[in-house]
Order: structure tokens, then C-alpha cells, then sequence
């Protein structure tokens, strides 16, 4: 009774845990309000259906999850791509921007999609602006094909694009006059070459916009270069989303973007890096922490320790009342034998060691001879001068004899109790040990 109702406390302090805490293991619902553009997120908003097409294509694929300070020491990678919405904690640090920007400065060609820019590189004048839409869902605008403003390698061949009301614009503030021009306009101005450059670390600072996609509004897709390296800047994720690549030209257009940062033939170790280091997946924390992550597994765990609590606490009470301890003989049978054998030695009991003895040697002759062990004296001579006639001696007559005297009761010294089971242990080893229950007539 006491473990049943353990048990059902148990199972009620469960639910009531799991019912307190409204805790669902399903898989939350996606929405472009809060999406996860993660190449292991299979979902709606995520872009593993983009990877894998990728990866079935041949082309060398894989995923960054270190630091930028990482990638800009590791020269063998000139392409990466960064699909936002990213971890704002992974972009609080100055110095993760400011590594981005030399990598790319030092031949990095950047592919980065996203609706808000949650950083900016120095010497880039970006602003981007948000539609007014209605609705925050991706809401396709059936006449994409309006947004493409010039023949482009990227935008060869894409006709019914699926872009949706969502997409960001992109405005370019016009480069700052030369230092000679700000001098002819104001005489008190301070030439640029006295002040300090926050740019010179950069082999280059932004240059030649080219807007691929876009409107009255602003670029959809822009194209610049930055130092010696490139970035492509598009403002609809829902392009290469799971949801979304497979809309018209938009797998089209992707695979495009892709041609521009990555021409195949180069390094062989070059791969098309995807950016997850910044939604959460790095190297520099517990694989089994990134495993669990999204799931309730610390009230899971809580729930584990206190069942095993509960366990240890029922099973450490006694159930009935106290049982002795088996008792463990500890003695080995040699030392049985010595222990009986003393006994008998020094109760003077010789006839014990002829009781044992002599009954087990006469069962087993009367078994050789074909005999039944209530036979008598003649009747075994007489079959054994048969089959043993080197056995059968006046000897062995004396000696069965004697021994059934001492059964009777009969004292007997040491030395004959010597010479009688020196007789029987003859005989016996004379008998063949296949031969038991052998019998032949005649």
C-alpha cells in the first residue's frame, strides 16, 4: 500500500508540475513576426530546404558557428552568408563588427538577407526603412517581376519573382565631398585629411552601389563593394525561406546570389559558409546544451531528481520485520573431511570408518557381479571366482567376514582397521570402473 500510494503522489505532483508551468512540447508556431532563419530549423521561416538544395547541387557547403574573429584569421573561406533576424547578444560586441568588416575588406564576398539591419559597417551611409503593411504575415506581391530595374547577371533570366509586402528599402546617402570641393564651398572647414579616419584599418571604404531590385521606395537587392571585398544586400528573407524558395523564380534568384560570392574552381577548401554562430549554435558552448535548447528539460530534470528522491526515501523503509543474514559456511569440504576424521580418532570410533566404508564396496561388487547387494557370502565368491579368479582368495573371504563382525560390534585395533580397508581399497581397484552393472553367465 505504501509504494501505491507513493506512486500515484508522484504521478499527481507531475501533473500538477507540468499543468503549473503550461508547458507544451510541440514545436512553437513560426510566424515572420518571430522568425528562425536557421539552416537546421525545418520549419516555415527557417532555410534548410536552401542548404540542402545546395548541398545536392555540389557545391561545398557548411556551417560557421565561431566567431568572426575566428574567420577573419582563416583565409581558405571568402564566402558567407548571414540570413537575419540574428541573436542581439551575439552582436553587442564592437569588435565581432569591426573583424566582419576586415574580413570583407580583405577579399570576403558577404551575402546578408534581412528585413532590419542590426548593425552597420563603417563608411556604408545605409538606411533602410519598413512598408506600412497591414498585416505581419508574408503577403506575396503578385507582380514581383516590377521590382527588377536593370538586366544584371543576377537578375538574368528571373521572371514571376515571388517577393512579398514585407521587404525592407534601401536608401544610399550620397558619399561625402572631397576635401578640395568642402574648401571651395567653406574656406573654414577643416580639410579631411586632418581629421582622424575611423576606416583605417579597411584596405577601402564603401563604393559603387548597384540596386538590382527595387522601386520608387528604395533597393530591394543592392550590390556595392566594400574595400577589396563585396557585399549583397537583399531585404526579403522569405526569397530563400522554407516557405518561399520554392515560389516562383525565387529559387532562381538564389542560386544567382550565390553564383556571385562563390565561383566554383578556385580553392578547393573554399566552402559557402551559412552564419550560425549569431542564432545561437556555437562551438564554444555545450553540444548537449544546444541539443535541449527550446525544450523543458529543466523541469524535466527537476522531475527526475525528485522521483529518484521519492524512490530512494520508499525503498530505504522497511517493509516487514527483520530477516536474519543468510549464514555463510565458510569451511572447504577438506577441511570437513579433517575435522570428522579427528572426531573419530579421538573417540576411538573405528568402526564408523568400517560403517563407511564397507557397505559402498560391497554395493559396488555385488553391481559388478550381476548381484543384488542382499546376496550372500558364497554366492558372490562364487560369481566373482568366475569373472575375477585373482580376486577370489581366502584373503577377501577373512576380510568380508571381519568386517561384518565389527558391524556386529566387535572392537578392532588400529592396525586392523588398517589392513581391512587396505584389503577392500585392493579389491576395489582391481574391479573395472566401466564394469558396473555388468553381467555374464556361464
Amino acid at each position: 500500500m505504501g509504494l501505491i500510494l507513493t506512486a500515484m503522489v508522484v504521478v499527481l505532483i507531475f501533473v500538477a508540475l507540468s499543468a503549473a508551468r503550461y508547458v507544451t512540447f510541440d514545436r512553437p508556431a513560426e510566424s515572420e513576426a518571430s522568425p528562425n532563419r536557421s539552416t537546421y530549423n525545418s520549419g516555415p521561416t527557417g532555410i534548410k530546404a536552401f542548404y540542402q538544395v545546395l548541398e545536392n547541387s555540389g557545391r561545398p557547403v557548411g556551417r560557421w558557428r565561431q566567431s568572426f574573429r575566428q574567420l577573419e584569421l582563416d583565409s581558405s573561406h571568402t564566402a558567407l552568408v548571414m540570413v537575419g533576424p540574428f541573436d542581439h547578444s551575439t552582436l553587442r560586441d564592437s569588435e565581432e563588427i569591426r573583424a566582419l568588416e576586415r574580413w570583407i575588406s580583405n577579399g570576403g564576398q558577404l551575402l546578408l538577407i534581412s528585413r532590419d539591419l542590426q548593425f552597420s559597417l563603417r563608411g556604408g551611409p545605409l538606411r533602410m526603412s519598413a512598408p506600412a503593411v497591414p498585416s505581419g504575415e508574408a503577403a506575396v506581391d503578385p507582380d514581383g517581376d516590377r521590382y527588377i530595374l536593370q538586366p544584371t547577371r543576377i537578375t538574368r533570366g528571373l521572371r514571376g519573382l515571388a517577393l512579398t509586402h514585407l521587404a525592407s528599402r534601401l536608401q544610399v546617402d550620397p558619399l561625402p565631398l572631397a576635401a578640395d570641393d568642402r574648401l571651395s564651398r567653406d574656406e573654414n572647414s577643416v580639410p579631411e585629411s586632418d581629421q582622424e579616419t575611423p576606416l583605417d584599418d579597411l584596405v577601402g571604404p564603401f563604393a559603387a552601389p548597384i540596386t538590382h531590385l527595387g522601386d520608387d521606395d528604395g533597393a530591394i537587392l543592392l550590390d556595392f563593394n566594400f574595400g577589396a571585398g563585396r557585399v549583397l544586400l537583399l531585404t526579403d528573407p522569405f526569397v530563400v525561406a522554407n516557405n518561399g524558395i520554392s515560389r516562383g523564380a525565387n529559387l532562381d534568384l538564389a542560386l544567382n546570389l550565390i553564383g556571385e560570392i562563390y565561383e566554383p574552381g578556385g580553392n578547393s577548401q573554399q566552402l559557402i559558409l551559412f552564419d550560425e554562430y549569431h542564432h545561437g549554435y556555437r562551438n564554444d558552448t555545450n553540444p548537449l546544451i544546444t541539443l535541449l535548447r527550446g525544450t523543458p528539460w529543466p523541469l524535466i530534470m527537476f522531475q527526475a531528481v525528485l522521483f529518484m528522491l521519492l524512490l530512494g526515501h520508499q525503498l530505504s523503509r522497511r517493509f516487514t520485520r527483520p530477516l536474519p543474514l543468510p549464514a555463510i559456511d565458510r569451511h572447504s569440504p577438506l577441511e570437513f573431511v579433517d575435522s570428522m576424521a579427528g572426531l573419530q580418532q579421538a573417540a576411538e570410533a573405528r568402526d564408523l570408518a568400517v560403517e563407511n566404508i564397507y557397505p559402498r564396496f560391497r554395493s559396488r561388487l555385488c553391481r559388478y557381479l550381476g548381484l543384488s547387494t542382499q546376496a550372500r557370502d558364497e554366492e558372490i565368491f562364487t560369481r566373482l571366482a568366475r569373472l575375477k579368479p585373482e580376486v577370489a582368495n581366502d584373503q577377501l573371504r577373512q576380510t568380508l567376514a571381519e568386517c561384518e563382525l565389527i558391524l556386529e560390534g566387535q572392537p578392532v585395533t588400529d592396525q586392523q582397521l588398517v589392513r581391512i580397508i587396505g584389503s577392500l581399497r585392493s579389491v576395489d581397484a582391481a574391479l573395472p570402473r566401466t564394469g558396473m552393472g555388468l553381467h555374464r553367465d556361464g
